[in-house]
C-alpha cells in the first residue's frame, strides 16, 4: 500500500514538472535559442524519475525533480532576457515600410553623422596621466593618438556589428512568423549588408582611425588610479579650441576626417541609432531588388555605411560608463598616407601604432597651448609639485587657455578634491 501511494506521489510530481518542462521548452523554441527537443528533454526526465526512484528511492526523486525544478528557472530566465533584447532590436511593422522610387532624392535625405560630430561644443575635457606623461606633453607640445584598434576595449566594433546582427535577427524572429518570403528576403538582405560590412576591403575592415582619449569627469577615483598610477595629474583641456588645432594640422590632408564626440554608453541609445541606419539601408535594398540593381547597392549605402563606422568609434560596452570618455578621432581614408605617419610605443609588453599631434598655436614667440588647469592627484601629497608644475611651464615657454577660449597666459594649478585616507 506505501509503495502504491509513493508511486502515486512520483507520478504527480512527475506531471507536475513535466508541465513546467514543457513550457520551458516550448519557450526555447519559440525564440529559437535552444537546440533541445521536447521529446529528449522527456525522455531523459523520465529516465531520471524512474532510475533515482529505484536507487535511493523518492527522496532521491524529489532531489532530481528540484534541480529540473532549477534548471527551468534559470533557463526561463535567460531566455527572457534575450527575449526582451529581440525586442528591442526588432523594427516594427516592417511589412508595412515604404518604397523608394526617386533614390537621388532618398540619398540627399540621409543625415551624415560626420558633420554632426564636427560641431564641437565647447567644454571642459580631462586627460589623466601620469608625471612622465605630463612632462611630455609640455615638453613636446603634442597629444598622442592611438591606433583603435589596439585600445583597451578592442570589441568596440564587434559591438556594433553584433548590435546589427539583433537588429536583424530579432526582426526575422519577432515579424516574420509565417511569412516564409519575407523571412527569406531579410536573409538575402543580411548577406548583402554582411558584404558591404565585412567584406574585403569594405567598411569594418578598412578603417584606419586613431583616437585621443579625454574624459568628462575632472576629478575621478577610478580615473587616477587607472591612468595616472595614483601619483599623476590629469589636464584640462579646451575641447573647442583641441579640435580645431587638430584639424588645422590636418587641414592640408583631404584624406583625414577629424570628429569628436561624448561616448556612448547605453545599448538602448545605440540599438536606435543603428536601427535608423538599418531601415535606410533595407529600403535601399527592397529599391534594388525591385529594379534589379543590386549591383549598385553598395555604392547606394555607402552614406549609411560611413555613419554607422562613425558610430561604432563612438560606442562602449556599459561596463566602461564610469569612465565618462569623450574622444576625439582621427580617421584616414588613404592607407599610404596612414602608414607613412606612425610610431610605435610599447604598453604593457604590446606594441601600440601611434600619432603624434602638435596642439600649439605659436605666436609672439609664445607657445599657447588649449589646457584650462593641471590637478594634482589626491595621493601625491608633496609640497614641491605645485612649483615643480609652475617651473615646467616657464621652462617650456607655454601658456594656457581659460574657460571662455580666450588666450591667457595662466594655467591653474590646484589639487584634487577626492580626500585620502592612508
Amino acid at each position: 500500500m506505501l509503495q502504491l501511494i509513493s508511486m502515486a506521489f512520483i507520478w504527480l510530481l512527475y506531471h507536475i514538472y513535466r508541465i513546467r518542462i514543457h513550457e520551458f521548452c516550448i519557450y526555447n523554441i519559440y525564440i529559437q535559442y535552444n537546440n533541445y527537443k521536447l521529446y529528449k528533454i522527456q525522455k531523459v526526465f523520465t529516465n531520471l524519475c524512474v532510475i533515482s526512484y529505484m536507487k535511493g528511492g523518492i527522496i532521491m526523486c524529489i532531489r532530481v525533480l528540484s534541480r529540473y525544478e532549477r534548471l527551468t528557472r534559470d533557463k526561463k530566465e535567460d531566455m527572457t532576457k534575450k527575449l526582451i533584447k529581440a525586442k528591442m532590436g526588432a523594427i516594427e511593422n516592417i511589412k508595412n515600410i515604404e518604397d523608394i522610387y526617386d533614390i537621388e532624392t532618398f540619398k540627399k535625405s540621409i543625415e551624415i553623422i560626420e558633420e554632426q560630430y564636427k560641431n564641437i561644443e565647447n567644454k571642459s575635457i580631462f586627460h589623466y596621466t601620469s608625471a612622465e606623461g605630463l612632462k611630455s606633453i609640455i615638453e613636446n607640445k603634442q597629444i598622442w593618438f592611438s591606433k583603435t584598434d589596439f585600445l583597451n576595449d578592442k570589441d568596440e566594433i564587434k559591438h556594433t556589428y553584433d548590435l546589427i546582427e539583433n537588429i536583424i535577427g530579432g526582426t526575422r524572429l519577432l515579424e516574420t512568423r509565417g511569412d516564409k518570403e519575407l523571412n527569406k528576403e531579410i536573409e538575402e538582405f543580411k548577406g548583402y549588408l554582411d558584404k558591404a560590412l565585412l567584406g574585403e576591403g569594405n567598411s569594418f575592415n578598412r578603417v584606419n582611425s586613431y583616437s585621443a582619449s579625454f574624459s568628462m569627469n575632472g576629478d575621478s577615483n577610478l580615473l587616477w588610479e587607472g591612468y595616472s598610477k595614483d601619483d599623476g595629474y590629469n589636464i584640462e583641456f579646451n575641447s573647442n579650441a583641441i579640435y580645431s588645432i587638430v584639424c588645422d594640422v590636418n587641414k592640408l590632408n583631404l584624406d583625414c576626417i577629424c570628429i569628436a564626440h561624448t561616448v556612448i554608453y547605453e545599448e538602448e541609445e545605440q540599438i536606435n541609432l543603428l536601427k535608423n541606419e538599418v531601415i535606410d539601408i533595407y529600403k535601399i535594398f527592397k529599391y534594388c531588388k525591385k529594379f534589379d540593381k543590386l549591383e549598385e547597392f553598395e555604392n547606394l549605402i555607402s552614406s549609411n555605411i560611413s555613419n554607422i563606422v562613425v558610430y561604432s568609434l563612438f560606442f562602449k560596452s556599459a561596463e566602461f560608463k564610469p569612465e565618462d570618455e569623450y574622444r576625439i578621432i582621427m580617421s584616414f581614408v588613404d592607407d599610404t598616407i596612414e602608414e607613412r605617419s606612425f610610431k610605435i610605443r610599447v604598453k604593457n609588453g604590446a606594441f601600440i601604432p601611434y600619432k603624434e599631434v602638435l596642439i600649439l598655436k605659436n605666436t609672439t614667440g609664445v607657445n599657447e597651448m588649449p589646457i584650462n588647469s593641471i590637478t594634482i592627484s589626491p595621493k601625491n601629497n608633496l609640497d614641491i609639485v605645485e612649483n615643480g608644475i609652475d617651473y615646467l611651464l616657464k621652462l617650456n615657454n607655454v601658456e594656457g587657455i581659460h574657460e571662455e577660449a580666450k588666450w591667457t597666459n595662466k594655467i591653474k594649478i590646484k589639487k584634487s578634491e577626492i580626500p585620502y585616507r592612508y
